[in-house]
């Protein structure tokens, strides 16, 4: 039996399957040089087993990222758009590494895992690929994540950058745009409170007074 596990979660994975690799994003644990030690962990009644030599066909991989993708030449923000994002299937690992050498603001148009917006769907399938991506998304809720009640697991895993909680709507300024990201799963017609957010946001922006807005998966 290893050591307990001390430090903060880094990252979950959910369920596995045989001769598969899964990844954990080490960036907020690796600030610089030295030694850095990882432990797993499971509260499954179910075992696994884990490759921790360092050679052999099956042994962990450290991948660094050293940030050398082609910044715009302008200098203007980019802004990286995706919809129907993450399932069972290989369409989202290609994606999710595609993004990585693609620098900007991440923004979801709806329907971030399928098929119900479970906290599973999530964990096993969200975070492995494009969570790993999360620190520079910004959401927005699809009919999907609200087949499960009130969009929860949603608005639990992306936290306070997809706005205030339950609510799904918000704004943010990005360089020199105002972004505006909608909810359509909620009411939004004329003097509803997303209707009358929504006219009183863009005046109140410090940024300038062109918006963009995302709305939500089919």
């Amino acid at each position: 039996m290893g050591p307990a596990v001390a430090d903060a979660t880094l990252g979950s994975i959910g369920a596995v399957g045989s001769d598969g690799w899964y990844e954990v994003d080490v960036t907020s644990r690796v600030t610089g040089n030295g030694t850095y030690s990882f432990g797993a962990t499971s509260t499954s009644s179910d075992g696994a087993y884990y490759d921790s030599r360092e050679s052999g066909a099956d042994a962990p991989q450290l991948v660094i990222t050293t940030g050398t993708t082609t910044p715009p030449a302008s200098g203007d923000p980019v802004l990286v758009g995706v919809g129907d994002t993450a399932n069972s299937g290989s369409g989202d690992s290609a994606t999710a590494a595609l993004l990585d050498g693609i620098s900007g603001t991440v923004f979801t148009t709806g329907d971030n895992v399928y098929d119900n917006g479970t906290a599973a769907e999530f964990t096993s399938w969200y975070e492995p690929t494009w969570g790993r991506h999360r620190a520079r998304t910004r959401p927005s809720p699809g009919n999907h994540d609200y087949n499960t009640s009130g969009a929860a697991p949603y608005y639990s895993y992306f936290g306070a950058q997809a706005g205030p909680s339950g609510r799904g709507y918000y704004s943010y300024d990005l360089g020199n745009w105002h972004i505006v990201s909608l909810n359509s799963n909620i009411a939004m017609s004329a003097g509803s409170a997303q209707e009358q957010w929504l006219r009183a946001d863009p005046t109140a922006s410090t940024g300038a007074t062109t918006t963009s807005t995302s709305g939500s998966g089919r």
